[in-house]
């Protein structure tokens, strides 16, 4: 019964597609969904299917992040990331040592990381 089945739709599909290419309307085909397809028009040309109609602006909003407004307003980014590298140090430090670093020594740290990474940050 199914070889059947699948022999009927066959049919089906074939005769829609002939009906297509002869230019006549499609014949409804029973159980199946339609397929696909790009039409003549009658100057020749092929219709554009419905997704390349849409506008690719249609999805979100992307964003440069190496653009220089981006850049530019990013100061956060780099006292966060003069934050995590000032941890990674005195982490290092206090297990090698066995002591925690005097404030004195961590605020210098922290100037001379920000001065090291200020330029380069200011390039991108």
């Amino acid at each position: 019964m199914s070889d059947q089945k699948d022999r009927n739709l066959l049919i089906e599909e074939l005769e829609a597609l002939g009906n297509l290419i002869n230019g006549e309307a499609p014949t409804p085909m029973s159980k199946s969904a339609p397929t696909p397809s790009v039409s003549q028009q009658d100057t020749g040309q092929s219709q554009t299917p419905q997704k390349a109609m849409e506008s690719p602006n249609d999805g979100p909003e992307t964003v440069d992040m190496f653009s220089p407004a981006t850049s530019e307003n990013s100061s956060g980014y780099l006292d966060e990331l003069v934050d995590e590298l000032l941890a990674a140090i005195e982490k290092r430090l206090t297990m090698h040592a066995g002591e925690s670093l005097p404030e004195s020594l961590r605020d210098a740290l922290a100037n001379d990381i920000r001065a090291q990474l200020a330029p380069w940050w200011s390039d991108q």
